[in-house]
């Protein structure tokens, strides 16, 4: 051991104290008992078989000194003591590595027969000995199990009946007992290592009880702890469905809400109808949308859910940004805010017409960037919203404020097609009446299965029974058809009617593109012809071959039979037809 423990310390150099101290350590394992962790019974069986068995080793020493001081042939009493120390120091080993089921059978199959034993040597008919095997049937019982106990108190009872049987019919020899001396002794002996036994006994059983107890309270209060945790849990759960419950309701309600403000292009329908929607599927108190002015200077009321929201409304109640109420500091700042009790909120801004409003949350409407409103809700109770609830109808609020970005663009987008479409109308009458005075534009008439071009003034007033329709493009009327039934032919019908205007509708959007189609033709062949003589002229620095080719080409261009080209002074020029113009030297028209 020395050498073992020398290896454990630095150097290989131990003290006497530490070898001292490590034998004492060894001797305390040896003698205590086994302890195996997560079983308690195993670990009180162990105690016991521990006890009984230290204590038959100790006796069983004592006993050999009483014998061989009291007996005058000690042979027969020393051996059967070397035999039970034997049996002993062996059980114990066994228990010491783990086998305490074993051990216990063992050891009390053992204690039963060697009380047996002493019983029959003993040899009196009124044996004091018969009394011990009661110690066997209790240390079964709380070593093996009860039905151990009830076991070995049956067959001590047919023990005692057959020695009670021999003693009746036969002498039995006194082995145990000599004179009174020994007698005496030896009984006393016996009494001593029953009443140490019953007290080991007794001892671990109020352990065990104690233990028990202890058990049962360590027990009772996991279990307070797990219905307390339990309760917890339960509570937990219920606010965590309750929330996401209420989660979900939200995140439904916002999807509607969305879906609602990207289908309605008129923006005023559109917020009307969304904030209607917000209070009704999320139960709010009054809800209102904001919209900032185009100075970012006023945070304007346009819609409400409320009867106190319409009045407000009517009254064009509107918030400073930045410096009056919630709104004004959330179109600020572009963050969201939320006044569990106004009574306590610094920035509330008290409205008469909402007398019963307890809480406030107020949220941007932010697009590209930029606040251009906000979405105030109100309720009549205290502590009404929740910081979870602010990610859900913030994404609402950012797709109102999408859709309000939206309908502002289809508007502008709106307005500027109707511009482009009234200049283009301006220029397609423009076109439409230089055509006109230029006397470009045929009549056609349809008589007796032939179509003939008509001059102007054949055009005739309608007959009575015909019927006329305007031929119009973009509001203009270019034409006119007109319809003659046969003598006697019922009236216009209002499916013959509708017939007429649709062709009429074509035929106008069929001559405006013809028109558009010959101006760009006519377009294309001017510029044609205009490249055409520039590439020529830029053929030569001659001044003489530049007007030639300019005069030739013209004229074969424009099918001309006369055209001059004359060099004139800087001051002025005459046409071909005579006019005069002055050419602008810096102070002409």
């Amino acid at each position: 051991m020395n050498q073992d423990f020398k290896q454990n310390t630095p150097n290989g150099h131990g003290t006497l104290g530490i070898s001292l101290e490590a034998l004492v350590d060894q001797i305390k394992y040896v003698l205590s008992p086994p302890i195996f962790d997560g079983d308690v019974i195993k670990t009180r069986k162990a105690a016991i078989l521990h006890a009984f068995l230290l204590s038959i080793i100790l006796i069983t020493i004592l006993y050999m000194i009483v014998i061989l001081v009291t007996s005058e042939s000690p042979e027969l009493g020393l051996a059967l003591v070397a035999a039970v120390q034997l049996f002993t120091i062996t059980t114990y080993v066994a228990l010491k590595r783990g086998h305490v089921d074993v051990a216990s059978i063992v050891f009390v199959l053992f204690l039963w027969l060697l009380l047996s034993a002493a019983t029959v040597l003993f040899g009196n008919p009124v044996n004091p000995l018969l009394a011990s095997l009661i110690l066997v049937v209790f240390t079964a019982g709380q070593l093996i199990s009860n039905r151990a106990a009830v076991l070995y108190a049956l067959l001590s009872v047919a023990f005692a009946v057959v020695l009670h049987f021999l003693n009746q019919n036969m002498v039995l020899p006194q082995y145990l007992v000599t004179d009174d001396v020994t007698f005496i002794s030896r009984l006393s002996i016996f009494f001593i290592l029953m009443a140490f036994f019953s007290f080991i006994a007794n001892r671990t059983t109020i352990q065990a009880f104690r233990q028990l107890h202890e058990t049962e309270k360590t027990l009772t209060d996991r279990n307070q702890e797990l219905r307390e945790l339990q309760v917890y849990l339960e509570q937990n759960v219920e606010e965590r469905s309750q929330q996401i419950e209420r989660r979900n309701r939200y995140l439904e309600a916002a999807s509607q809400v969305a879906s609602k403000s990207i289908s309605i292009l008129n923006l005023n329908e559109m917020l009307d109808n969304v904030v209607v929607e917000i209070s009704q599927k999320f139960g709010f108190y009054h809800v209102g949308i904001f919209l900032t002015d185009e100075k970012k200077e006023w945070a304007v009321l346009h819609a409400a859910s409320s009867i106190g929201g319409k009045k407000m409304i009517a009254r064009n109640h509107r918030l400073a940004v930045g410096r009056q109420g919630m709104v004004g500091f959330v179109t600020s700042v572009g963050q969201a805010r939320i006044a569990q009790d106004i009574e306590f909120d610094r920035i509330h801004s008290v409205t008469p017409e909402l007398p019963d409003t307890r809480s406030e949350m107020t949220l941007p409407l932010r697009a590209r960037n930029q606040v251009i409103g906000a979405l105030d809700i109100q309720e009549s109770i205290p502590n009404a919203f929740a910081d979870e609830d602010i990610a859900v109808l913030q994404t609402m609020t950012d797709q109102i404020a999408l859709a309000v970005e939206n309908i502002r663009l289809f508007e502008q987008t709106q307005e500027s097609l109707e511009e482009v479409q009234r200049a283009y109308g301006q220029y397609s009458e423009l076109a439409w009446t230089e055509s006109f005075q230029k006397n470009l534009l045929p009549s056609y008439r349809y008589f007796s299965g032939a179509v003939n071009q008509i001059r102007k003034e054949d055009i005739s007033e309608p007959e009575d029974g015909s019927y006329s329709i305007p031929v119009k493009v973009r509001g203009y009327t270019i034409g006119t058809i007109e319809i003659s039934k046969e003598s006697g032919s019922t009236d216009w019908n209002s499916d013959e009617v509708r017939l007429l205007e649709a062709l009429s509708e074509q035929i106008g959007i069929a001559l405006d593109s013809a028109r558009l189609f010959n101006e760009t033709q006519l377009r294309a062949n001017t510029e044609q012809l205009i490249g055409k003589i520039n590439s020529q002229i830029r053929e030569t620095l001659d001044i003489n071959s530049i007007l030639k080719n300019t005069a030739e080409n013209l004229r074969q261009s424009l099918s001309l039979p006369e055209l001059t080209i004359r060099m004139t002074t800087p001051d002025q020029y005459h046409s071909s037809n005579g006019d005069t113009f002055e050419e602008e030297n810096g102070e002409g028209n």
